[in-house]
């Protein structure tokens, strides 16, 4: 997955895009401020919510996790903040203090690493007064379990207390397990309370750990990183039927899942896990632990919430984009939080020089296409106004091809890096050989193989013997840290070939099974109406950038579009989405029973 720094600010901006009534009322969310004021510059890998289902009251505890390097073995901490703490911080002012949670990946035997951990990380009172009951735990531990966190709770006063957090590899070996450390509860009725929630594989415990060693009340986590709707649903409804759920929060939970993921930066919504406290012999509480992830862990998806990227045609032929709607554009894409745009016809466009700086001044990143031989003058205009990425096209792969020349421009005016994308049809399958060679001699960074979408000649007549050979290249391609080979999304049979039908090597999932118009990306032509792709020249209308992308109706038939009919027996037609404008694929091998 890609790494990506976010601060935290980047997710309380995103809670307030995204407000759950149900579960933060107004007075929770606003004392959210405090946290921003400590936080909101720090860098996290995460932030989330721990929410009581069955409480009334809606206010959540608050949650993120944060590189630290002093606490030896130790890379980052969780930070949970109570809603109490974080509240009168930000009536009364002063510094948050949070419990704190380390992930621990010690061997129980290796008495040095929790010598230098558990002082650094408890302090040396708490450390030396809990090593006797710790050590006690370590050494009964049944075969299979381990302490995956330790958690301190000093803004709840429990100075002489630590939680311990033990993986468990079944759910019958918690009563038993539990009992092996010091437990002191009726296991007999442990077993019957959790025998209705052995809903995944992944289980831990809970414990607190005082000076006389394991106190009486109990947590225990649930959880395979909840998203798909359907398991969510189901787990809802058992809390629900239990009584430990109420329905407006778990129609919050339910809503919670579904918020489609930004783009840029990634924020994927989930609920990491629930968690069921239990004590004297029952099910108590539930709590469920939401969670604003940076990485992406669910793929059902169909679009981002916002576009990542617009492709923005500037000039066709004889018409060219007032600058003056490119500069609404960009104040668009900046309030939406577009981070990229891709320039077309820009060696054509008078206004290039303003519109440069502009999308500095706007922190976008823009690509230039070059699509036709551009002259030494022009392409010294786009590096002196400002730097910006080039994405040189090649259509047929041959020394006076002009992709290849504008190539050889760009190496010799020193301007890197650059990307080249290589549109591959029936006529020049067979040259990706020869022109991964010329692209790596001319310094392109990366170059992208792209086809089955719309063009001209029709790249529906590529054979699958032309894929076939195309994917076995590629994979058997090694760039030695230089030049990568990467396939578009565009060309979904050519990485369904690649991946087969092992679908942790298929990386057709999610929105970027395939064609990713209208999913990721939109277009506006030089007319200045909005289009899915700007191959889809008769589809055009006109709207804002957000309208369009929320109740586009050509946006919404292109989401919601199954793979044409003549995809039916192929063996990848889950994991593939050719180009919507082609109607017809000689790629797919004979019609094999699914």
């Amino acid at each position: 997955m890609q790494v990506q720094e976010l601060t935290m600010r980047d997710f309380l901006s995103h809670l307030h895009r995204h407000p759950i009534p149900e579960i933060m009322d107004d007075k929770c969310l606003t004392a959210l401020a405090s946290v921003e004021a400590q936080y909101g510059d720090v860098i996290t890998h995460g932030a989330g919510l721990e929410v009581r289902l069955g409480e009334e009251e809606r206010y959540v505890d608050y949650i993120m996790n944060i590189d630290e390097d002093a606490v030896p073995g130790v890379q980052s901490l969780w930070y949970e903040i109570d809603y109490e703490e974080f509240y009168k911080r930000n009536i009364e002012g002063g510094d948050i203090t949070p419990c704190l949670f380390a992930n621990t990946g010690f061997d129980p035997d290796d008495v040095k690493a929790w010598d230098e951990f558990l002082p650094a990380f408890l302090g040396e009172m708490r450390a030396e007064k809990l090593r006797p009951a710790f050590d006690r735990v370590l050494d009964r531990l049944p075969e299979g379990t381990f302490v995956k966190q330790i958690g301190t709770m000093t803004s709840r006063g429990e100075l002489n207390v630590m939680r311990l957090v033990i993986m468990f590899s079944s759910w019958d070996d918690i009563p038993e397990g539990l009992a092996a450390i010091g437990w002191q509860g009726d296991t007999n009725a442990l077993r019957e309370a959790l025998s209705p929630w052995k809903e995944t594989l992944n289980i831990a415990v809970n414990i607190d750990l005082g000076e006389g060693g394991v106190l009486p009340k109990i947590g225990v986590e649930v959880f395979s990183r909840w998203r798909h709707p359907v398991l969510v649903d189901k787990f809802l409804a058992c809390l629900e039927d239990a009584g430990l759920c109420l329905p407006s929060k778990g129609d919050a939970l339910r809503r919670w899942i579904r918020i489609l993921p930004d783009g840029s930066p990634f924020i994927q919504t989930l609920i990491s896990y629930f968690k069921l406290s239990y004590r004297d012999g029952k099910i108590t509480e539930a709590k469920a632990y939401l969670e604003q992830s940076p990485y992406i862990h669910h793929h059902y998806f169909e679009a981002y919430d916002r576009p990542v990227r617009l492709d923005i045609e500037l000039t066709r032929g004889e018409t060219s984009l007032a600058i003056d709607h490119v500069t609404d554009l960009v104040r668009e894409c900046r309030r939406n939080r577009i981070r990229q745009v891709r320039l077309y016809g820009a060696q054509r466009y008078a206004d290039l020089g303003r519109l440069l700086p502009l999308l500095k001044e706007h922190e976008l990143h823009a690509e230039i296409v070059l699509e036709e031989c551009v002259n030494r003058d022009v392409l010294m205009r786009m590096k002196e106004t400002e730097d910006a990425g080039f994405l040189v096209e090649i259509k047929k792969p041959s020394q006076d091809d002009p992709g290849l020349k504008n190539l050889a421009l760009l190496q010799e005016e020193g301007i890197t890096p650059v990307r080249a994308r290589y549109h591959m049809y029936e006529t020049n399958a067979g040259a990706l050989e020869f022109l991964t060679g010329q692209a790596k001699a001319l310094g392109v960074a990366e170059l992208i193989v792209t086809g089955m979408c719309a063009g001209d000649p029709d790249p529906s007549q590529l054979g699958r013997d032309d894929i076939k050979d195309a994917a076995a290249f590629i994979s058997n391609y090694e760039s030695n840290g230089s030049m990568e080979i990467t396939v578009d999304s565009c060309f979904s049979p050519l990485r369904a070939y690649m991946g087969g039908k092992d679908k942790k090597k298929n990386p057709n999932r999610g929105i970027r099974r395939g064609c990713e118009a209208g999913c990721s990306f939109m277009a506006v032509r030089s007319d200045g109406k909005f289009s899915p792709c700007l191959m889809l020249a008769d589809v055009g209308e006109e709207a804002s950038l957000e309208v369009y992308w929320k109740q586009s109706d050509s946006l919404r038939s292109i989401r919601d579009k199954k793979n044409n009919a003549a995809c039916g027996n192929c063996p990848y037609e889950r994991r593939c989405r050719p180009c919507p404008v082609l109607k017809e694929f000689r790629c797919h091998p004979a019609p094999l029973s699914k």
